[in-house]
């Protein structure tokens, strides 16, 4: 007989881990006493470099800016050769490589108090899902299927690659307009700017460069999207920050942009 099958078998109670004595910790200060300093590869018309350039400029974040220049370096650096790419340099000496905006975007949230949230406060759950929800319907589902990358391979297939462009980007702004009905005040989410809006501008302007609507076809079809679009207009940091044209210095400089 197997001798296993001696052994009496555990009750509940057996099964029932003693509870231990947890120390509580005091919760984390928000925001970081010594907050990294920050470079960032950009490219003047992408509109997932000009998400950071809107966020820095909300939170007061000085940011180092260079333009791109793909080569073995920075393809070290980003294997993806992609823009944009954050490198935040503690006061350590530790550094931190980020190339996704949208791990960017909620990096300078946590790391930097400044004037403006980018999320709205924990207290409000439901608006910081939302706000989450808009920024990654564009940063994942829009401007990917987009971009210069996929273009090029649609016009190697022998198709249109700027007129895919456009429908995709006009989809975006209709499909944008829809959810944020749900949660709509004079910005994407409520009253105060948020992650949302950060995303939404930049791809609004590539819409608009792409010619992808007319404003009154924004107006009509996109309304809130529309009064969003004024409302933003009218802040500094989206003005200065949103796709840029000839205002990035050349590759080989690097500039205190903000």
């Amino acid at each position: 007989m197997d001798s296993e099958a001696l052994l009496p078998y555990p009750t509940h109670d057996a099964l029932t881990p003693t509870p231990t004595a947890v120390t509580p910790h005091p919760p984390p200060s928000p925001w970081p006493s010594h907050p990294p300093s920050s470079t960032y590869t950009a490219r003047p018309l992408s509109s997932c470099s000009a998400r950071i350039r809107i966020a820095a400029l909300l939170k007061g974040n000085p940011l180092t800016e260079h333009t791109l220049r793909r080569n073995a370096a920075y393809v070290r650096l980003n294997p993806n050769a992609t823009v944009p790419t954050l490198v935040a340099t503690y006061p350590s000496g530790e550094s931190l490589t980020l190339t996704q905006s949208l791990s960017m975007l909620e990096f300078l949230e946590e790391s930097y108090q400044g004037a403006v949230r980018l999320l709205p406060p924990a207290t409000d759950m439901a608006a910081r899902a939302q706000a989450r929800d808009l920024a990654t319907l564009v940063a994942c589902d829009v401007q990917p299927v987009q971009s210069t990358r996929v273009r090029r391979r649609v016009e190697a297939l022998g198709q249109d690659g700027e007129h895919w462009a456009r429908e995709v980007l006009w989809r975006g702004v209709r499909v944008y307009e829809g959810l944020a009905g749900r949660s709509v005040g004079r910005f994407s989410v409520g009253n105060e700017v948020s992650i949302a809006d950060v995303c939404l501008f930049p791809m609004v302007q590539r819409a608009r460069r792409a010619r992808a609507y007319d404003d009154s076809a924004l107006a009509t079809e996109a309304p809130a999207v529309s009064r969003i679009m004024q409302a933003l207009e009218g802040m500094e940091a989206f003005r200065v920050g949103g796709l840029q044209t000839s205002d990035l210095p050349s590759p080989r400089t690097t500039v205190k942009q903000f």
